[in-house]
């Protein structure tokens, strides 16, 4: 939204220079900012992956968090997982870990699908002891896995850069952020250091003790068999939203505003299930309209399936064109990129979300897969 969008803007002016960060605690140490915008603020280092301390313990201290990592005891360990089992709720814990102020995503992957700072969780419960997933949450740097330390790097021109190392070779550094992958030649590098675990500590403080336990119970279920479990279907997990609703011909052509315009269009994920529920719709409440997007990575072109749940309520755009809604799609894909549009009437649809599934058809040398990433 644009509250977050104002504080990425200040922060990372700060941020990018050298010293930023400490002039910009100094100016904010006798001010009050809100628990909102200081959970604004927090969200944003997170994804940018600055080792910021001081900016991070003024900002968890205005939005009312602990400044430092939680510390089981063997015998609190113990008692945790205990009730970890005995009634922690996977399903709400799906929830929280959707949530908007979790933040989940802006660094984990579900299948593919979010953000590439941090592991992929969608084996994590059936690849991890349960106290490993505690440890994670509540202390994030006792066990940083191998490719996902965060770096921060300072150039003679007085330029900071922070994220995870994706390469080096002789003459360029690559880091990543949450946003972008950015290229720093080493020969402008003065500064480089290890910043440890890019998940901010004290994640947990602002759960509930009931939702702290629906959250690890969630991590443990992925990837074990049970509704959380292996699924080898090419599923599409990484959709856009639209964040307004066009007037359009639910029939014609796709609106310019609509097939051009990428700033409007937000991430949004669906659930392990496959499926993009309602609630991640943006719709216009009096015409329970709304607008998602799907793109297709193709790899080879020809004719590929695609099925839907339901195709009720449903007008499909592929690449522009308006096609026929069926549940048992065969497209004609050329290499590249593919863009499927749903206009979504809910009045029509009901209370279901869309399920996308790509398979190949028999036959033909088209293969894709739905596209993953934030």
């Amino acid at each position: 939204g644009a509250a977050d969008s104002d504080a990425a803007v200040v922060l990372g002016a700060f941020l990018k220079r050298t010293g930023g960060a400490a002039n910009l605690s100094s100016a904010l140490a006798p001010k009050t900012v809100s628990a909102d915008t200081a959970r604004l603020a927090l969200r944003y280092l997170q994804s940018s992956g600055a080792e910021e301390t001081a900016l991070t313990d003024y900002f968890r201290k205005a939005a009312g968090l602990s400044t430092g990592a939680t510390h089981l005891t063997a015998e609190q360990m113990k008692q945790t997982t205990a009730e970890v089992m005995s009634s922690g709720n996977a399903a709400n814990g799906e929830k929280i870990f959707r949530s908007r102020e979790a933040g989940c995503y802006q660094c984990h992957a579900i299948g593919g699908a979010g953000g590439q700072l941090a592991p992929d969780l969608r084996a994590i419960g059936a690849s991890s002891p349960l106290d490993y997933l505690i440890d994670s949450v509540l202390d994030p740097n006792k066990a940083v896995k191998d490719g996902y330390q965060g770096y921060t790097v300072a150039t003679k021109d007085g330029d900071v850069f922070s994220g995870i190392k994706v390469r080096q070779d002789d003459k360029n550094l690559v880091l990543r952020d949450a946003t972008h992958d950015m290229t720093i030649p080493i020969a402008s590098i003065k500064l480089q250091k290890d910043a440890g675990s890019l998940m901010p500590t004290g994640l947990a403080d602002a759960l509930t003790h009931q939702e702290f336990l629906d959250l690890i119970r969630f991590l443990a279920e992925l990837g074990k068999p049970g509704p959380y479990g292996p699924d080898t279907a090419l599923v599409a997990r990484r959709w856009r939203m639209l964040q307004y609703v066009p007037d359009s011909d639910p029939a014609g052509d796709l609106p310019l505003s609509i097939a051009q315009d990428s700033s409007n269009w937000m991430p949004v994920y669906a659930l392990v299930s496959g499926e993009l529920p309602p609630s991640s719709f943006a719709t216009d409440k009096g015409k329970k309209i709304s607008w998602a997007r799907a793109d297709l990575d193709v790899t080879s072109a020809g004719r590929v399936r695609v099925l839907l749940n339901d195709a009720k309520g449903l007008n499909i755009w592929l690449n522009g064109k308006h096609i026929d809604a069926n549940t048992d799609l065969a497209l004609d894909l050329p290499t590249g990129t593919s863009t499927l549009i749903f206009r979504v009437d809910f009045a029509r649809r009901g209370h279901q979300g869309i399920r996308l599934e790509v398979q190949d058809l028999s036959g033909s040398k088209g293969h894709a897969q739905p596209a993953g990433g934030r």
